[in-house]
């Protein structure tokens, strides 16, 4: 046997018979080394023919070759770079939630999830839900009078991240801060952030106190010379402004006769007129005269005049009747209240139709002397 890398000469015979000389060498085969990389996660083995290795490691395999030499397979066990964890910060606006991987979350939550990278090693998320600003605003209004549309709504004081935009009762998106010509009543104001985050208030434009007058009958004694007539004002809106038929502007009012006194009282939102009836004493009637409203001169003997009528303890000192039609011709006149008209103008009988007439006297009642003005009209029948 002749070893590896030894060199020996061999003599054979030919076919002559002649010596023949093989010079030998023996070479060996060429060494068969092989080297392996191999990459793995941390923490996770990398397997090679069924053994687990760790990142880090090195270790040699031997198999037999085709020619059956040792064939070595030396492994080494890499490590893929550590991804850095993904800090992620996700905004809601307040209130409101998010979905993600699967998970209701809500502002102030924090997770860490683990994905699978392209490498197929963990990849940590480490997830924060916040909350955008809160929105907050202050609205200014005042309040208006009953049934008008004068009532303001201004924004003040926006709290949030801007631009804003507004919608006043549901109505379209705008940079409007301040809205008019509105009625009393309640109104939603919703205010929308640069985020789309909306805040809603209820804002309630209130009504002024409606003007209300309380006023009663009053009852003039014959042996007083005057009553104070003061009307209660229950509820109002701004100062009042007072009228008598005199021209007094004083919240109350000196009557020294019977009859109808017409107030006035003003405030901030509307006026109103109240009629307040002055009695005589006990057994004086309201009104010292009667005057009616319609006769009808046909002869029948009932209702054939139209007459002014005293009331009961009424004397009259000067007394003037006139009547006009409706074009302004003088029907009657009369100085004389026991006079009365019988329907007739230059010698003719009216038709049926509406006259006017006027009254102008001087009359003593409940032991005075008073001046008397009236108008009105009365319907001439047939």
């Amino acid at each position: 046997m002749v070893a590896v890398g030894a060199i020996q000469d061999f003599v054979f015979q030919n076919q002559l018979g002649c010596d023949s000389l093989v010079n030998l060498t023996v070479a060996p085969y060429p060494v068969d080394f092989q080297s392996v990389d191999l990459i793995s996660c941390p923490g996770q083995p990398a397997l090679f023919d069924g053994q687990a290795l760790m990142p880090g490691d090195t270790m040699s395999f031997v198999y037999q070759n085709q020619h059956g030499c040792d064939s070595t397979v030396t492994v080494t066990v890499g490590l893929f770079q550590a991804a850095s964890p993904t800090v992620m910060e996700l905004f809601v606006c307040t209130g409101d939630s998010l979905v993600y991987n699967g998970e209701t979350l809500w502002p102030g939550d924090v997770r860490n999830y683990v994905f699978q990278d392209e490498n197929g090693c963990d990849s940590l998320v480490n997830l924060t839900v916040l909350a955008h600003p809160v929105i907050d605003f202050k609205a200014f209004t005042e309040a208006v009078c009953p049934g008008s549309f004068d009532g303001v709504i201004e924004l003040v004081a926006m709290v949030g991240d801007g631009p804003f935009s507004t919608s006043l009762d549901g109505s379209s998106f705008s940079d409007e801060t301040r809205f008019e010509a509105l009625p009393q009543g309640n109104h939603q104001i919703t205010l929308k952030d640069a985020h789309g985050c909306i805040a809603s208030q209820l804002i309630e434009i209130e009504a002024l106190d409606s003007l209300v007058l309380e006023v009663e009958d009053y009852v003039l004694p014959c042996e007083e010379p005057s009553i104070t007539l003061r009307p209660k004002v229950l509820s109002h809106a701004g100062p009042l402004h007072w009228a008598w038929p005199d021209g007094s502007t004083y919240d109350w009012f000196r009557a020294t006769q019977g009859g109808l006194y017409l107030v006035s009282v003003s405030d901030d939102c509307t006026t109103k007129e109240q009629p307040i009836t002055v009695h005589w004493g006990d057994d004086t009637p309201a009104s010292p005269v009667y005057v009616p409203n319609a006769f009808s001169p046909n002869g029948d003997g009932v209702n054939d005049e139209f007459m002014v009528y005293p009331a009961q303890g009424v004397e009259f000192l000067a007394f003037e009747l006139l009547v006009f039609d409706r074009w302004g011709n003088l029907l009657f006149s009369s100085q004389d209240h026991r006079s009365g008209w019988d329907g007739f103008y230059r010698e003719k009988r009216m038709d049926t139709g509406l006259v006017v007439w006027y009254l102008n006297a001087k009359i003593t009642s409940c032991g005075r002397e008073l001046e008397l003005f009236q108008e009105g009209g009365v319907t001439v029948m047939r």
